[in-house]
């Protein structure tokens, strides 16, 4: 039976075992509970935020619905646009509601957005009044008067402003998980750290229980991870969202100018004034504003759309530098700020051309979110061949960024926006993206601005390898 006698430690030696076993049991058993508790929560912060940017959706479109049937009735005289506006007033007035109620502590609407909205109904009540009255230059007159567009132009700001609000405290939601993340691992390696100091006395009957505590971290890291994915990918289409209001209103111009010149098509048909050259005039009019909207849609949706199975493909960087103005120049231009686009025709590279766009379109966000508070405020994109490479410039009126932030900008979560402003995703994601193509993404810290570049290998035909 000496087989079956057990090992003898001393005393001291007991102690120090067992106390080394309660402390790692304790460590890794807090671990797989934080783990469980940060994977509910960033389940639970995903669906806020994807119903967040839903409801910001639908707010818009709801808005500008509200705006185009009242000034349809105004250029028609039709009482269904009255009845449409009617209908959606209600729908809208319930989607702002529940937005509110996702942060209802530090998301109130301001005053000044809420008298812009009461002014916005009154003006278009004002309007239909004068429609039922058949006064309709009249009523045209009120909804495309200069205060009409300062109320919306409040009333969207201040829905933006709301909805910063809200992703603040969703964003420092996301901080704290991240901080008990890191905490969780600390006390993992620390668990692992005694497991192993007491593997030396019980190795026999450790090894199990340690593989199947490493199988259930490993299981519950992975899901953490995914869930963490979902929360990046909406965080690079949060650029497109903020973007909504503008590109509405950019859709909406021509569509208003499209409206008017049906109007005076028809009055000219009906007139003796008519002619075929005249006619044609007015449908080129006509036809360059469904141009600039089928530009806009088609932009959006490409660079909405998901990416990760397209494959590498020959595309011109004028091309997609182009689709990306397409989205954020109505931004600019309401802003003040100089957009300034020098690219030459020639410059083809190999990629995917969605991937590439989310890079330019995040360099060009940055730019303006930069310089929007400046008394100078331009940006400026080049691109030029250098050798076998395209080099792609975007540079704004910053004074630069400071040397000890240079190594920091390119970490994940690493910002120097202020809070609710950014997640600090966009520059480590648009690195990756660039270095995915064979390219290099850096920072020229010799520019009196602050500057960044981007370098691509050139694609080349067979036709060109053989001339080479």
């Amino acid at each position: 039976m000496s087989h079956l006698k057990p090992f003898k430690v001393d005393i001291k030696g007991k102690n120090t075992v067992v106390v080394l076993i309660l402390a790692a049991v304790l460590f890794a058993s807090y671990f797989v509970w934080s783990t469980i508790n940060e994977y509910e929560s960033l389940t639970s912060l995903q669906k806020k935020y994807l119903k967040i940017i839903e409801l910001k959706g639908i707010i818009d479109q709801y808005d500008e619905v509200l705006t185009m049937s009242a000034r349809m009735a105004a250029a028609t005289g039709e009482l269904k646009w009255e009845l449409r506006y009617r209908k959606v007033e209600p729908l809208l007035d319930q989607a702002i509601k529940e937005s509110i109620s996702l942060q209802p502590q530090g998301a109130q609407m301001a005053d000044s957005t809420d008298a812009a909205n009461i002014k916005l109904v009154e003006m278009e009540n004002q309007a239909f009044k004068l429609i039922g009255a058949n006064r309709l230059s009249e009523a045209m007159d009120v909804l495309s008067s200069p205060d009409y567009e300062k109320y919306k132009l409040i009333y969207s700001t201040g829905m933006k402003d709301l909805s910063h609000n809200i992703y603040e405290t969703i964003e420092n939601d996301l901080s704290k998980i991240q901080s008990n993340a890191a905490k969780s691992k600390f006390l993992m390696l620390m668990s692992f750290l005694f497991l192993a100091i007491t593997s030396v006395y019980f190795l026999k009957k450790l090894t199990q229980s340690n593989q199947n505590i490493i199988s259930l971290n490993a299981s519950l890291e992975g899901k953490v991870q995914e869930q963490a994915q979902i929360l990046v990918q909406a965080s690079k289409m949060r650029a497109l969202g903020e973007m909504s209001a503008g590109i509405a209103h950019e859709i909406n111009n021509p569509v208003g100018i499209i409206q008017g010149k049906t109007q005076q098509l028809k009055r000219l048909l009906q007139s003796e004034m008519w002619t075929p050259k005249k006619g044609l005039e007015e449908l080129d009019k006509i036809f360059y504003q469904t141009d600039r909207i089928a530009k806009i849609v088609r932009g959006l949706r490409f660079f909405s759309r998901c990416n990760e199975k397209d494959s590498p493909i020959p595309v011109e960087i004028q091309t997609i530098i182009a689709d990306v103005v397409e989205l954020c120049g109505q931004k600019f231009k309401i802003n003040n700020v100089t957009l300034e686009v020098n690219i030459r025709s020639d410059l083809t590279v190999q990629g995917q051309v969605v991937q590439l766009g989310q890079v330019i379109l995040n360099l060009l966000n940055n730019s303006f979110d930069a310089v929007a508070n400046l008394s100078e405020k331009w940006v400026r994109v080049s691109a030029e061949p250098i050798g076998h490479r395209a080099r792609i410039t975007v540079t704004d009126s910053g004074q630069g960024i400071p040397a000890e932030l240079i190594d920091k900008i390119m970490q994940p979560f690493f910002t120097t926006k202020e809070v609710g402003l950014g997640t600090g995703l966009g520059l480590s994601i648009s690195k990756g993206i660039i270095e995915e193509h064979n390219g290099i993404f850096w920072v020229d810290q010799k520019s009196r601005n602050t500057c960044f570049i981007i370098e691509l290998p050139l694609y080349l035909s067979k036709k060109d390898l053989k001339v080479a």
